[in-house]
């Protein structure tokens, strides 16, 4: 059975517990918002609702970025997405039903999780 990103949050929020999201979040194949520029693909960024920061908004679901108007879609997985990340931006990850935010504190979290691995 393949446990799916969208399954690891909801058991997340359920069990009010994070640490199960990292592993799927990492291993996890993303569809990430960008933009063709004459230098390359850059990361589409905005802001969320409410929020002072900055956001990647991803999914798992390519069918899902599709949906969203004037972006091109970058293919990495989730490591790489961590990555891209680094210490100022949030990830706002989007599922067929709803949607999740990664805030700049879980990511911080995930990268002491990741320097532990």
């Amino acid at each position: 059975m393949v446990y799916s990103l969208k399954d690891a949050v909801k058991d997340a929020i359920a069990q009010k517990d994070i640490s199960g999201i990292y592993p799927v979040f990492m291993a996890s194949r993303m569809y990430v918002a960008g933009k063709h520029m004459p230098d390359g693909m850059n990361l589409f960024l905005t802001t969320p609702p409410g929020r002072n920061s900055m956001c990647i908004t991803a999914s798992d679901y390519r069918a899902v970025m599709e949906k969203i108007p004037n972006i091109d879609i970058m293919e990495m997985d989730g490591s790489e997405l961590f990555n891209h990340a680094g210490d100022d931006l949030e990830i706002m990850l989007y599922f067929d039903d709803g949607g999740y935010m990664l805030t700049r504190a879980q990511l911080d979290w995930f990268k002491k999780l990741d320097a532990q691995a």
